[in-house]
C-alpha cells in the first residue's frame, strides 16, 4: 500500500504540474486553434467514411493525414505546453512582481505603524459629573482636536501620495486587496487611525500572500 500511495502522489504532484502548466499557456489561443484544427481534420479523414456525413462533405476525396502524424502533432502538443508552462512558471516576465515591491510593502506598513506610535493612543477625556454637554463637547475638542489633526495632516504630508502610488504599482502588477478601498487611502475629509491601521495590516497580508505566490510556483 505505501508503495501504491507513492505511485499515486507521484503522478498526482506531475498531473497538478501539468494543470499549472496550461494554466500559464491557455491564453495562447492560436496554439490551441490550430491544435484543435489540426485534430478535427485528422479525425474526418480518418473516420469520417465511417459516419453519416452530408453528402457535400466529401471527406474520401481530401488528403488523408497518417495515425502517426495525429500522434506525432498530439505529442508536440504535449511538449509545447510542459516546456513552454514550465519555463513560464519558473522564470519571471518583466511585469512580474519583484523583490523590491515586496520591500516597498513591508517597509509602507512598518511606517504607518511607526506614524501611530509616534503619535499615541486616541486622547481619552476626563468625565466631570458637574461639567454640561457643551462643557463635555468643549472639553473634548480641545483635548482632541489637535490629535485628530496630527493623524489627519500627517498621514496627508508624508503617506497619502506614497501609498496611492505603491497600490497603482501593485495593481500594474495585478496584485489587488479588495479589502481596501480607494476612499480609505485618500479620504474626502478625515484620514482616523482605524483607517491608517487598517492600511497597514493588508500591506502585511499583502507581502505575505506574494511570498507564498512565489514558494507555491512549480507545486
Amino acid at each position: 500500500m505505501r508503495y501504491i500511495k507513492r505511485c499515486v502522489d507521484y503522478f498526482g504532484a506531475r498531473a497538478r504540474h501539468i494543470r499549472r502548466c496550461w494554466t500559464s499557456v491557455r491564453h495562447l489561443w492560436g496554439v490551441a486553434i490550430i491544435a484543435f484544427l489540426s485534430w478535427a481534420y485528422i479525425a474526418l479523414t480518418t473516420w469520417g467514411p465511417a459516419l453519416k456525413l452530408p453528402a457535400r462533405a466529401k471527406v474520401e476525396s481530401w488528403p488523408k493525414i497518417p495515425l502517426i502524424w495525429a500522434l506525432i502533432v498530439l505529442v508536440a502538443g504535449f511538449l509545447f505546453i510542459v516546456i513552454e508552462g514550465s519555463y513560464r512558471l519558473h522564470y519571471r516576465s518583466p511585469s512580474e512582481p519583484t523583490n523590491e515591491l515586496k520591500a516597498k510593502v513591508l517597509q509602507l506598513g512598518r511606517d504607518l505603524f511607526n506614524f501611530l506610535r509616534e503619535k499615541g493612543p486616541y486622547p481619552q477625556v476626563p468625565r466631570d459629573k458637574t461639567m454640561t454637554h457643551d462643557e463635555i463637547l468643549r472639553k473634548a475638542m480641545e483635548i482632541r482636536g489637535p490629535y485628530t489633526e496630527a493623524i489627519h495632516y500627517g498621514y496627508d504630508h508624508r503617506f497619502k501620495q506614497r501609498t496611492l502610488n505603491l497600490f497603482d504599482e501593485l495593481a500594474e502588477h495585478g496584485i489587488r486587496d479588495s479589502e481596501i478601498k480607494e476612499w480609505e487611502v485618500n479620504p474626502p475629509q478625515i484620514q482616523t487611525t482605524e483607517r491608517i491601521k487598517k492600511i497597514a495590516e493588508r500591506l502585511f497580508l499583502l507581502a505575505a500572500r506574494m511570498d507564498i505566490d512565489e514558494e507555491s510556483k512549480g507545486t
